[in-house]
C-alpha cells in the first residue's frame, strides 16, 4: 500500500510538470500561506522610496526605490497611455524585501506591468541577497499585451537555494527607458521538501532546477 501510494503522488507530479508552463500562476497560489510575504506598488504618488499599497509581510515593511541620475529624465508620470501613476526608470527601481531565512529555499513571483518601448525585449529582473552576488533572472513565464498595445504585464519566477534573510530584487530597461505602472511580489520559504508541492508548484521548482542543470 505505502509503495503504491508513493507512485500516485510521483504520477500527481510528473502530471503537474507537463502542464504548469500552460496555466496562469499568478497570483501565487500560496499567498497568505505561513512563511508567506505579499506586497504590491501601485506608484499613486511620487514618493520614492516608496511604501507598497498593499503588503502582507511579519519580517518587515518592504520598499521599492527609484534611481534619480537626473529629474530631467528620471520621474514619476500621473497618467502614461492610460495607466494611472507611472515611474520612468532609465536605471533602475529596486525592491527590498526583508524575510526570513526560516527553510531549505525560497520560491519568488514578481508579476510587473510596464512599457519598455518594445514587445520583443523583456525589463532586465535581477536580484541580490545579503553577501551574495548579484544575478539575472531567467525570461519571464508568462507575458502578455495589454489591450492599450504599449503596456505589458510578465511574471517572473526566482529559485534561491539556500533560503536568503531577504532579498533585493532590481528592475531594469532593457534599452533607454522603462515605465512602470505596478508591481507586485509573493515569496514563500519552504520549510521541508514537498510542501510547495501542496500549493501546485512542486513541479514548478522541480522544472527550474532541471533547466538550471
Amino acid at each position: 500500500m505505502r509503495a503504491s501510494t508513493i507512485f500516485c503522488a510521483l504520477a500527481i507530479v510528473c502530471i503537474i510538470s507537463t502542464s504548469v508552463w500552460a496555466i496562469p500562476v499568478y497570483p501565487a497560489p500560496w499567498r497568505g500561506e505561513p512563511g508567506s510575504t505579499y506586497q504590491k506598488w501601485g506608484f499613486g504618488d511620487d514618493t520614492n522610496p516608496a511604501l507598497p499599497d498593499e503588503f502582507d509581510n511579519d519580517y518587515g515593511t518592504p520598499t521599492a526605490t527609484v534611481s534619480l541620475p537626473n529629474p530631467w529624465t528620471v520621474f514619476w508620470i500621473p497618467e502614461h497611455h492610460g495607466h494611472q501613476g507611472v515611474w520612468k526608470v532609465t536605471e533602475y527601481l529596486q525592491l527590498d524585501i526583508p524575510n526570513t531565512e526560516e527553510g531549505l529555499w525560497k520560491d519568488i513571483l514578481l508579476e510587473m506591468i510596464y512599457a519598455d518601448g518594445t514587445l520583443d525585449d523583456d525589463p532586465w529582473i535581477r536580484y541580490q541577497v545579503p553577501g551574495g552576488p548579484i544575478m539575472t533572472a531567467d525570461p519571464p513565464i508568462q507575458t502578455e499585451v495589454l489591450p492599450d498595445g504599449v503596456y505589458e504585464k510578465s511574471v517572473w519566477y526566482i529559485y534561491l537555494e539556500p533560503n536568503p534573510p531577504s532579498e533585493i530584487i532590481v528592475a531594469m530597461p532593457p534599452f533607454c527607458e522603462l515605465y512602470i505602472d505596478e508591481i507586485s511580489v509573493d515569496t514563500l520559504c519552504t520549510p521541508e521538501p514537498g510542501t510547495i508541492a501542496l500549493f501546485g508548484l512542486g513541479a514548478l521548482a522541480l522544472l527550474r532546477k532541471r533547466r538550471r542543470a
